[in-house]
């Protein structure tokens, strides 16, 4: 989860954050490759994920900015 919202206010410097909610879906080690994105939605909201190394789905954020 720190990881992406250190992505989110990277990719949006200047902006506050609002609002930030998390789900982790599956178990993510630092043991193998993983990935961390995102897509900004609209000039206040983004969705972040990370997937494991095989591509499968683990963590999964919306960020909400002021």
């Amino acid at each position: 989860a720190t990881m992406l919202i250190d992505l989110a206010v990277t990719e949006n410097s200047g902006k506050w954050i609002k609002g930030f909610e998390f789900r982790a879906i599956s178990p993510l080690y630092d043991t193998a490759s993983f990935t961390i994105a995102g897509k900004t939605l609209d000039d206040n909201t983004a969705k972040l994920w990370a997937e494991n190394n095989d591509g499968a789905l683990s963590m999964v954020s919306s960020v909400a900015f002021a």
